[in-house]
């Protein structure tokens, strides 16, 4: 091993090993802080059982076990987490899971 890469990798490796815990304050640099909402008080609930603040709708897209409608995909189990991404024509729905087989899904375009 040449001396360049050795250097590299040591940096490298000390950048890795520092960089969690450089983190941290950042972390925990802000609590949470319970204020009133910016979209204003929460609503009875709905048809689907969700309260939400005026303006607001919610619809049911995937149950897990079950095929998502206008797919072939069958909704994984455990959704823990999830986003809603803008892509210019409507919105992708990322769902994430804690189950040990993961499955990919394509929509249909």
């Amino acid at each position: 091993m040449d001396r360049r890469t050795l250097l590299r990798a040591t940096v490298a490796g000390a950048g890795g090993l520092l960089l969690p815990f450089t983190a941290w304050s950042t972390a925990y640099a802000a609590p949470a802080q319970n204020a009133a909402s910016p979209y204003g008080p929460l609503q009875a609930a709905d048809a689907n059982g969700i309260q939400l603040p005026a303006g607001f709708t919610s619809q049911i897209i995937a149950r897990s076990g079950q095929v998502v409608p206008g797919t072939s995909y069958v909704w994984h189990n455990a959704p823990d987490g999830g986003a809603v991404i803008p892509n210019g024509t409507g919105w992708i729905y990322v769902s994430n899971a804690e189950t040990s087989a993961p499955r990919r899904a394509v929509a249909p375009r």
